[in-house]
């Protein structure tokens, strides 16, 4: 009884580590196919944040807006370095990359 138990466990010894090599091979297509869409996702996002913060400087810099004052300023949004300029025309905001967000006024009514 012994020596029919001593056979099968030595040959599932070899069925196991079978089975460990099917299952790394599967995580491992599993994170080749994943990693990259992943990467791609956060690159995206990154990308979507840093415009989102510039709108949102267009939008602070508008709120004190005049044809008079003409001005630049630089910040630092999170991990983002934005320059903001007012002109006559509009407000100009430009951030890392070359990317630019202009903002044209046409015209004014000013509440009393």
């Amino acid at each position: 009884m012994s020596r029919q138990r001593a056979n099968k466990v030595s040959s599932e010894k070899g069925y196991v580590l079978l089975e460990s090599l099917v299952s790394l091979s599967l995580i491992t297509i599993v994170l080749v196919v994943t990693l990259p869409l992943t990467v791609n996702l956060v690159h995206k996002l990154e990308k979507q944040r840093i415009d989102v913060e510039m709108h949102r400087a267009v939008y602070d810099q508008s709120k004190f807006w005049s044809t008079d004052e003409k001005n630049a300023k630089e910040i630092m949004s999170y991990n983002t370095q934005l320059s903001i300029s007012n002109t006559s025309k509009g407000i100009v905001v430009e951030g890392e990359d070359n990317q630019r967000i202009q903002l044209q006024i046409k015209s004014v009514h000013w509440f009393p």
